[in-house]
């Protein structure tokens, strides 16, 4: 099985917006956290996917892997981007 890198494109805006505005580090944090807990929440309710990363807030960052069952790496990046979700597979 190959774990996925799940980058949505609110979560790339949301990041980049961080990095330019004068805030604390718990509001990047908050900003980065937040949209990743629905991503992972709504990955983990779905019966065919099978969530890699951590659901607790202090065991992950921004990144969230998965597995669909039966759809190959490539095939699930591709069908994404097509819906506008920037992701990328890893080996």
């Amino acid at each position: 099985m190959l774990r996925r890198e799940f980058l949505g494109t609110a979560g790339i805006a949301i990041g980049a917006a961080a990095l330019a505005s004068p805030t604390t580090s718990e509001a990047v944090q908050s900003r980065i956290h937040a949209p990743n807990t629905q991503t992972r929440e709504g990955l983990a309710a779905m019966p065919h996917v099978t969530l890699h990363t951590p659901m607790a807030a202090e065991y992950s960052s921004g990144l969230v892997c998965f597995d669909v069952a039966g759809v190959k790496p490539d095939e699930v990046v591709k069908r994404m981007h097509n819906k506008g979700i920037v992701m990328s597979s890893t080996p």
